[in-house]
């Protein structure tokens, strides 16, 4: 059935937490405010920096719940009276929520949802594997009453296809982690100009457990005895206390700066000599994708499902293993090498937020 031109898309989140599946939703919600389409922003709550990223001209519903379940009976009541054609989500929580509400409550919208990460089963405990295999388990019952599910790489569509999820409605849409201002963002100043003074490295995501932020600042330590370097990390997460803790540990406590979020880290980027980046499990790495895009050495763990054009990318050096001697070896290598650096356009179009924003739309109107 074709859709009318000008629907009423809805998007859900349940908070504005700092993360890249938020952000991504947020800025495709921006996108089409700007193309004068109908857009209406549901949120869990209003708690988390991502707000600060959201268009003022976008009306959001509060439902100032801390919980999804909590959230049911308003979000039935704001469809029943405002009758979205449209629905976007993202998260797996969020996911399986509307799938149920969808499934159960039979409202006539479009479910578009996003998964954002693979099933990692290395390095868990008992109790996070399990979690993943309730969630497989839900998904195969739930993500089918989705109209479209759009994986972020080819090992997330293999897995959802091995859950019995219709390849039909799997489309594969790179992340759009560059926007359309990226190469204003880039070059805009950095207030606190004593913190770059020096040479260094940087690392760019949440400080959470499976982000091996703690072997990145253990490789820093065997780098920093050889060449004068600092390290910048940008980003919250529960792992701060613990990983404050480690670099007091080693004594580099005045060469390793902990920034907090940052609303633009994009000239953080193009001003680093490296970027870092070890995390066990990966979608779309936004840090990652926006740092080849400036221009910026870095270095990855490889996992599962990694995007070809970021393999294939002239900044990426890709580790099979966390290996702290041959990291930290091949980090001195090429920081002794300077060179000039050159933006990679491939990755910059490859990763293009308005052909995002293009390819969902085709969904919506299908």
């Amino acid at each position: 059935m074709l859709r009318k031109k000008n629907n009423k898309i809805f998007f859900f989140l349940p908070s504005f937490a700092d993360g890249g599946a938020e952000e991504n939703i947020i800025s495709l919600a921006k996108k089409y405010k700007q193309q004068n389409e109908k857009v209406t922003f549901i949120v869990g709550n209003q708690t988390g920096i991502n707000k600060l990223k959201m268009d003022k001209k976008i009306k959001i519903i509060d439902l100032k719940k801390n919980k999804l379940y909590k959230c049911l009976f308003q979000i039935l009541r704001i469809f029943k009276k405002r009758s979205p054609d449209t629905v976007i989500t993202t998260l797996v929580h969020s996911n399986l929520f509307l799938c149920f509400i969808k499934f159960f409550y039979k409202h006539q919208f479009k479910l578009i949802i996003r998964e954002t990460n693979i099933t990692p089963f290395i390095n868990l405990s008992l109790k996070k594997i399990i979690k993943f295999k309730v969630l497989n388990f839900l998904k195969k019952i739930l993500y089918n009453c989705a109209d479209y599910i759009l994986a972020i790489n080819s090992q997330s569509k293999k897995e959802l296809i091995k859950l019995g999820i219709q390849r039909r409605k799997i489309k594969i849409l790179n992340n759009p982690s560059i926007k359309n201002d990226f190469h204003k963002k880039i070059r805009e100043k950095i207030v606190n100009k004593n913190i770059i003074k020096n040479r260094y490295a940087l690392y760019v995501g949440r400080l959470i457990a499976h982000k091996n932020v703690n072997f990145l600042i253990k490789v820093f330590y065997e780098v920093q005895k050889k060449i004068d370097l600092n390290l910048i990390l940008i980003g919250q997460g529960n792992e701060i206390y613990t990983l404050k803790t480690l670099v007091k540990k080693l004594g580099i406590k005045k060469k390793v700066f902990f920034l907090g979020y940052k609303q633009n880290p994009l000239p953080y980027m193009r001003k680093a000599d490296i970027h870092l980046s070890f995390s066990e499990y990966e979608g779309q790495p936004n840090s990652v994708i926006q740092s080849l895009g400036c221009g910026t050495k870095t270095f990855i763990k490889s996992y599962p499902g990694l995007n070809k054009n970021i393999k294939n990318s002239k900044n990426i050096k890709i580790f099979d293993k966390l290996d702290k001697s041959l990291i930290s070896n091949f980090v001195i290598k090429n920081l002794k090498l300077r060179g000039v650096k050159k933006s990679d356009n491939k990755i910059i179009k490859t990763f293009d937020e308005s052909y995002y924003a293009d390819q969902v739309k085709k969904m919506i109107y299908a």
